[in-house]
């Protein structure tokens, strides 16, 4: 089985528990990797830099055509 990955997408940082759980494929119900379990103390940090970035990054500052296509963006690259 692989390893999708190892740390936090939010914050990067390694997850501080060490359990794992396995990622399935919907179509066939069959592993294909397995990613680091979140204790509480990892969503926490993850909540925490969520927010900041909401508070202090530069979405909340963007104009709505500028919102517009980062979610363009994101939309062609999660279909392509």
């Amino acid at each position: 089985m692989n390893v999708i990955d190892s740390s936090l997408a939010v914050t990067g940082l390694p997850p501080r528990g060490r359990e794992r759980i396995d990622v399935i494929l919907p179509y066939t119900q069959q592993p294909i990797g397995s990613v680091p379990m979140g204790t509480a103390a990892d969503i926490d940090a993850v909540v925490k830099a969520a927010r900041s970035a909401l508070d202090s990054g530069p979405w909340p500052k963007m104009r709505l055509g500028g919102r517009r296509a980062v979610l363009t963006r994101t939309v062609e690259a999660v279909r392509a």
